[in-house]
């Protein structure tokens, strides 16, 4: 079974790297040969997972599986000799079609729980009982028919746009990711920055904000990015004194933020970019000064739990020289480098860019003898690259059921209008609605999925209320992101709990604290698009300004602490200026940041002070 594994795999892979080479197939025939090697792909892993299992079992799951490459088969025959729209729906498209729709939820839940698929589920309830049902929720109906041709057969369902972006551009950057790490390249940023951060105060925590920024971009999911770094980050934080909570936490924290540091982002910008119908190199500049802003406040609530807990640095003798890292590893930057060239100077579409930088990571390998990979490395990355996409694969196709419900029943619109009625013209109110329903939606999803169903179901409605779309989606794909480690169900927590070996629970409440800065940042990007590289120089230049200004007050407020600890005063006049800040205002900003500059200048004069008087007072006693 492993062998077969391997092969499909490889095979999913290899033909990846081809289409991403050559170009797509036509019409919808990419998405069902990806959709069908990813079900394979799971079925099988499946039943390795589950040797001990009833004979029954096993028979239960071959049945899945036939029937999963059978109906996959079938759509891309049925797309290869299609003529024109799809008038009718025959008894063998009913069949796949219904087929496809069960095991897309059954596999969906067999590898992602039951959130996503109970979603999809009530939709589908939804598109038939709407006739029985009032108000604004009510709609027509429609029969079983119209449902498989809406769902299977079309591209505004299963392998709608989302399928088809997994398919073609978010696998080939998985793939990258994959041989940037079996070529050493994973290890190679963390030792990049153990070298840097690990000799200071706090080091450990910092190398997990540092490595977790720098890989966490391309590694898929927050829950990757924490399993990968957190292995050697969480374990050396506790080492040098870090309460284990405290390690989960700021590894949950940063290895999500990782989903939010250009250029991939987690592979969501190629979704947003077709959602929106901007470049995606607009995009991926426009997120980046918040993201650097979200690891700055990462990076300042280490540094001061460093001084409150005491931690001890690293010994110079266990970190790793920087020229002998950089030596030894200087060659993983160019990967990167050509990626960055092809999308971002000769403009080439993602997936050919993804495979020129895979490419790079070949070639630069194959410089000296001890970096070069062996056939064993070259196939396990194609193999990782393809089992990291099978949950990629089956929440794009399930949410395209999810599209295909909005879609065919208008529902989309009518909870645009609900959200923005219930603001009663608010902004504030609005934003605030939608954070908390893209946190609860987003919880125990996938990047890629909770962006996806947030930027259906509330996007929208701040769109409307005005909002340039750029603005509106990345709103919610941050706290899409940010219900990784929100609680109760604090995905990368729990993944960190694994390693740090405390409470999940406590984790995430302690990464909330530590991640307050990423629930404050959306809102500094709305009122002041300056953060999104909108508007003029200056615009770009004050609003940059400002909100660093905001974070520190907002690490002083939840830290308690600047040069020494904050009295209680002070440090609600921190918070309060940080809110100051954040709103539109220009003279509510000036008054925040004076506010701000005031509380800085009183901490440093009175810490100047007190370490007067010790020294003094070790005069005398000396």
């Amino acid at each position: 079974m492993k062998k077969i594994i391997l092969i499909v795999a490889v095979l999913m892979s290899m033909f990846h790297m081809y289409t991403a080479f050559f170009g797509v197939f036509p019409g919808m025939q990419q998405s069902a040969i990806h959709l069908f090697f990813a079900l394979t792909l799971l079925y099988t892993m499946t039943w390795e997972n589950n040797v001990g299992k009833k004979w029954w079992y096993h028979s239960y799951k071959i049945v899945l599986l036939v029937l999963a490459i059978s109906s996959g088969l079938y759509i891309v025959i049925v797309d290869m000799f299609r003529t024109g729209s799809i008038t009718s729906v025959s008894p063998m498209d009913m069949f796949f079609g219904l087929i496809m729709i069960l095991i897309v939820l059954d596999a969906t839940r067999v590898k992602m729980g039951w959130a996503l698929p109970i979603i999809a589920g009530v939709g589908i309830i939804y598109t038939m009982v709407g006739p029985y049902l009032g108000g604004i929720f009510a709609h027509r109906g429609f029969s079983l028919e119209q449902m498989v041709q809406q769902f299977y057969l079309y591209t505004e369902g299963i392998y709608g746009t989302p399928l088809m972006i997994a398919g073609s551009y978010v696998i080939i950057f998985l793939i990258l990711g994959a041989f940037l790490e079996v070529s050493g390249g994973g290890k190679f940023y963390i030792d990049l920055a153990n070298s840097i951060f690990g000799r200071f105060r706090g080091g450990p925590a910092k190398i997990a904000v540092i490595a977790s920024a720098l890989f966490g971009s391309i590694n898929g999911t927050a829950v990757a990015n924490v399993v990968s770094t957190g292995n050697l980050t969480i374990p050396l934080m506790k080492k040098v004194g870090y309460p284990s909570h405290k390690a989960g936490a700021i590894e949950s924290v940063a290895s999500s933020g990782g989903q939010i540091m250009p250029p991939v982002m987690g592979a969501s910008v190629f979704i947003m970019a077709q959602m929106i119908g901007r470049p995606y190199v607009e995009i991926m500049l426009a997120a980046a000064i918040p993201a650097i802003l979200y690891f700055l406040a990462v990076y300042l609530n280490v540094d001061i739990e460093s001084v409150k807990e005491q931690v001890k640095k690293i010994p110079r003798s266990e970190t790793p020289r920087l020229m002998g890292v950089l030596k030894d590893g200087w060659i993983h930057f160019i990967p990167i480098l050509v990626l960055l060239y092809f999308l971002m100077i000769q403009q080439s579409s993602p997936m050919r860019s993804a495979f020129w930088s895979i490419v790079a990571v070949f070639v630069v390998t194959v410089i000296r003898k001890k970096t070069r990979m062996s056939l064993k490395q070259i196939i396990k990355g194609l193999e990782d690259g393809a089992k990291s996409s099978v949950v990629v694969a089956l929440a794009t196709a399930t949410a395209g059921i999810i599209i295909g419900v909005f879609n065919l029943t208008g529902l989309g619109s009518n909870l645009s209008r609900i959200i923005v009625q219930l603001s009663d013209g608010s902004l504030l109110v609005l934003l605030l609605l939608t954070m908390v329903s893209s946190i609860i939606l987003g919880m125990g999803l996938p990047t890629v999925a909770a962006y996806l169903i947030l930027a259906i179901t509330v996007a929208p409605a701040l769109i409307m209320m005005g909002l340039e779309p750029i603005v509106a989606h990345l709103f919610v794909f941050y706290f899409g992101i940010l219900s990784a480690f929100t609680p109760p169900v604090a995905i990368a927590a729990y993944a960190a709990s694994g390693i740090a070996k405390a409470d999940p629970i406590k984790i995430a409440i302690t990464a909330c604290k530590y991640g307050l800065a990423g629930f404050v940042i959306p809102y500094l990007f709305v009122y002041s698009n300056g953060l999104l590289l909108i508007g003029s120089a200056w615009d770009i230049i004050f609003s940059v300004f400002v909100a660093i200004f905001a974070i520190f007050g907002l690490v002083v407020f939840t830290q308690g602490f600047f040069v020494k600890k904050v009295a209680w005063l002070f440090r609600i006049v921190a918070g309060l200026s940080t809110v100051l800040m954040a709103w539109p205002l220009v003279l509510l900003k000036l008054i925040g940041l004076g506010l701000l500059v005031a509380v800085f200048l009183i901490e440093w004069i009175s810490n100047k002070k007190m370490q007067q008087v010790a020294f003094e007072k070790e005069s005398i006693s000396g």
